[in-house]
């Protein structure tokens, strides 16, 4: 073979000890090429085939390394080629999450995740439910990366369940790099597969006055009870500014307090993981949780909708499934999703709102500080209204950026309420 076509670290093919008159079975010189790509030879010689065979991997170990000052190893990785199938190799990519949980790399919840998205788990589980086992694990590692396959594969996907396929690009992107490193391509074939769009947010901006006062017509198509949530949820979230996942794992005993003028002060302090999804005290990243003061119209529509739906507990979620569960996030985003389609408004996500709220009180202020504080990013330390409320022996400082907010009550056609 010529020598310009060995590559770095490659262990020489079809060798054959021949044994010599002497007895001894022989491997003579022969070409590879180092680690730092320098030509070397090694030889082995031994009493025995096998012997002489493992003489010349102990010489070309150690020659592998010639030439440069890194000792590089042997690829502790599994080595994988197109050939084997999706299968083993979501099975091998699972165990490397597990492991990750035991070193307390990964939390036990997002490996379940994790789980569901590839099997189908559970007696309950939908047969017709897209699980990359049950798509593509009986396919190639050639088959399945093909950059066009996949990209027809998330488009039908994102279709029917955008929450699955975004997961599932997730675990495609981490399997198919794990494959790259174990030798089956030189690129990952993911790396021009487009990630599937979500509700939650990503490429968004801050709503227009006139997209804002179009925001009523969602309304009729958001369904009875408490399956109604997204009309709430979504004005809750424009007079807030939070994020979808605080949203869900706020509670009616975290909006009851109320300041000495009768403000109505939020907690915002939990958000939601895993699925089914579990409330977790804290915000995400581990920021401190923070206080808010809403808008008087935001309050007004919050009292409407408890009286409505007649919830019980202080500890029930504002925003529930029908069956007073926590709200998942791929049946949130499939709400809206559904209300908006066939709207000037079909590309509205969640994270429209975060935006919108943010830019309104920079420019209500024409102080950023302010907008961070709104959104939780810092102790808004410029701000000019600060509240401080006694409970429990803890001082706290409540976020008052409701006159920024008012006009959203009012393009939405929900009265001038004031704050």
């Amino acid at each position: 073979m010529s020598t310009v076509r060995l590559e770095p670290g490659a262990f020489p093919e079809d060798l054959t000890p021949k044994k010599g008159a002497d007895g001894v079975w022989r491997i003579p010189q022969t070409w590879h090429r180092a680690w730092s790509g320098k030509l070397v030879r090694s030889s082995g010689k031994g009493k025995s085939d096998k012997a002489c065979l493992a003489n010349f991997r102990t010489n070309w170990e150690r020659n592998i390394n010639k030439g440069g000052a890194t000792v590089v190893v042997a690829s502790r990785r599994r080595q994988w080629s197109t050939s084997d199938t999706m299968s083993a190799a979501l099975e091998h990519w699972l165990a490397l999450q597990e492991q990750k949980v035991d070193r307390g790399k990964l939390e036990e919840n997002s490996c379940s995740d994790y789980r569901r998205f590839i099997y189908p788990t559970g007696e309950k589980a939908s047969k017709t439910a897209p699980r990359l086992d049950r798509e593509m694990g009986q396919l190639t590692l050639g088959q399945a990366g093909r950059p066009a396959y996949l990209a027809d594969y998330f488009d039908a996907v994102e279709a029917k369940a955008p929450g699955v396929a975004r997961v599932q690009h997730v675990i495609l992107r981490a399997v198919f790099t794990m494959a790259t490193l174990g030798g089956a391509w030189d690129v990952s074939p993911m790396i021009k597969v487009p990630q599937p769009m979500s509700a939650e947010g990503g490429d968004q901006r801050a709503l227009l006055p006139s997209e804002i006062e179009r925001l009523p017509m969602l309304w009729p198509k958001v369904g009875h009870g408490r399956a109604q949530y997204l009309r709430p949820m979504l004005l809750n979230l424009l007079g807030t500014g939070m994020r979808p996942g605080e949203a869900r794992a706020l509670r009616w005993c975290d909006i009851d307090e109320r300041d000495e003028q009768g403000c109505v002060i939020a907690s915002i302090n939990g958000h939601m993981v895993g699925n089914p999804p579990i409330r977790r005290d804290g915000r995400k990243g581990g920021h401190p949780g923070y206080w808010l003061q809403l808008p008087g119209w935001l309050t007004g529509e919050l009292d409407a909708w408890r009286e409505d739906c007649r919830f019980d507990g202080d500890k029930d979620f504002v925003f529930s499934s029908r069956t007073g569960g926590a709200l998942t996030a791929t049946a949130a985003e499939r709400s809206l999703i559904n209300a908006r389609r066939g709207t000037p408004l079909d590309w509205l996500k969640f994270g429209n709102f975060r935006d919108t709220v943010g830019t309104a009180v920079a420019d209500f202020y024409d102080e950023p500080k302010r907008a961070s504080a709104q959104l939780g990013h810092s102790e808004g330390r410029s701000m000019a209204i600060k509240h401080y409320i006694d409970k429990s022996g803890r001082t706290r400082r409540v976020v008052d950026n409701t006159p920024a907010l008012v006009e959203f009550g009012e393009l939405v056609n929900l009265g001038s309420l004031t704050t």
